[in-house]
C-alpha cells in the first residue's frame, strides 16, 4: 500500500523533523523546509503529463488565477522509471524579498506524491538582482526607458501560457554559482540532489499510471 515510505531520496544536509500531520518534513540549516506529501486521492491534474504544452498551460492557468505568483519554470522529467512534473514559482514577501517554492509531483491514477521545498530571502534582500542589473546596464544588455522601467530585464518564456512564466535575467540558472546562498540557488541545488537520488518503491510502480482526464476540460 502506498505511503510516505514509498518515496526516498538523499537527505544529506537536511535535518529530519519527523512526520507532522501526515507530512514528512526536513529543514535546512537556514530553516527552509523540504516536505514529502502523500495524497490518497485521484490527482486533480487536468493535463497530459507527457506533453509539456499541456502541463505548462494547465499550471499556467492556475498561476494566472492566483495573486502575486509568478512561474519560474515548469517541466516533466523521468526519474526512477516514473514521470514527474517539476515546477518552481515565486511570491513576494512582506515587507521585501521573495519566497521560492519548488515541487516535484508524481501522480498515479488513484493517488500522488509531492516533494515541496520553500526557500525565503532573509536579511538584506535583492542583492542578486541589484548586482546583475548593474552589470547588464554596463554591458548594454538592458536599458532604462523614459518611464524608468528596465527594457530587456524580463525573460518571457517560450512555454505555452507564457504570461505566467516570466523571470528576470538575474534568476537565470547560470548565476546560481555566483550566489550560492540565494534562495533560488539553494532550491535548485537541493532539487538536483533529490532528483539524482529519488527512488520509488517497486510496489508503487506497479500501481495504475496516471492518465489525462480528457473529459476534464
Amino acid at each position: 500500500m502506498p505511503s510516505l515510505d514509498s518515496i526516498t531520496f538523499d537527505t544529506t544536509g537536511l535535518i529530519p523533523q519527523g512526520d507532522i500531520n501526515g507530512v514528512r518534513v526536513w529543514l535546512t540549516s537556514d530553516g527552509d523546509s523540504v516536505s514529502l506529501y502523500y495524497f490518497p486521492m485521484v490527482p486533480d491534474i487536468l493535463a497530459d503529463i507527457n506533453s509539456l504544452e499541456s502541463v505548462s498551460t494547465f499550471y499556467g492557468n492556475m498561476i494566472a488565477e492566483a495573486k502575486n505568483i509568478t512561474g519560474i519554470s515548469i517541466g516533466t522529467m523521468d526519474m526512477d522509471s516514473c514521470k514527474f512534473v517539476k515546477m518552481i514559482i515565486k511570491a513576494p514577501q512582506q515587507p521585501s524579498g521573495m519566497s521560492y517554492l519548488g515541487s516535484l509531483t508524481l501522480p498515479f491514477r488513484d493517488f500522488s506524491f509531492v516533494v515541496k521545498m520553500q526557500c525565503s530571502e532573509r536579511g538584506l534582500t535583492g542583492m542578486r538582482e541589484s548586482l546583475i542589473v548593474d552589470e547588464l546596464l554596463e554591458k548594454g544588455e538592458i536599458r532604462i526607458d523614459k518611464s524608468g522601467k528596465f527594457e530587456g530585464w524580463a525573460r518571457t518564456s517560450v512555454l505555452p501560457h507564457s504570461a505566467s512564466w516570466i523571470i528576470n535575467k538575474a534568476e537565470a540558472v547560470e548565476y546560481d554559482g555566483r550566489f550560492p546562498n540565494h534562495p533560488l540557488s539553494i532550491l535548485r541545488r537541493t532539487f538536483d540532489q533529490i532528483e539524482s537520488s529519488i527512488k520509488v518503491s517497486e510496489e508503487v510502480k506497479k500501481e495504475p499510471k496516471f492518465s489525462y482526464p480528457k473529459n476534464g476540460g
